[in-house]
């Protein structure tokens, strides 16, 4: 388990949960998602700064060198 800030760091992970702390009435509660790719793709873009177009982009192309380097690293293991 690893609980970063740091989009390119969660771009390795297998998995990508978003926790949330949420308010309301004056009691906090917090609220725990499991992302899917699209899903998943956007928490990467807003932790980049927003939604946007640049964004999105950048973290498909952090996802994208996650997957290769970790499969880089699977065939030097063998």
């Amino acid at each position: 388990l690893c609980v970063s800030h740091l989009p390119q760091l969660a771009a390795f992970g297998d998995q990508h949960w978003r926790v949330q702390k949420l308010v309301d009435g004056g009691r906090t509660t917090t609220q725990v998602d499991r992302l899917e790719s699209h899903e998943r793709l956007d928490e990467l873009a807003l932790m980049l700064g927003n939604l946007s177009q640049t964004n999105r982009a950048a973290a498909q192309e952090a996802l994208d060198a996650a997957q290769q380097r970790s499969r880089e690293l699977l065939a030097g293991n063998k």
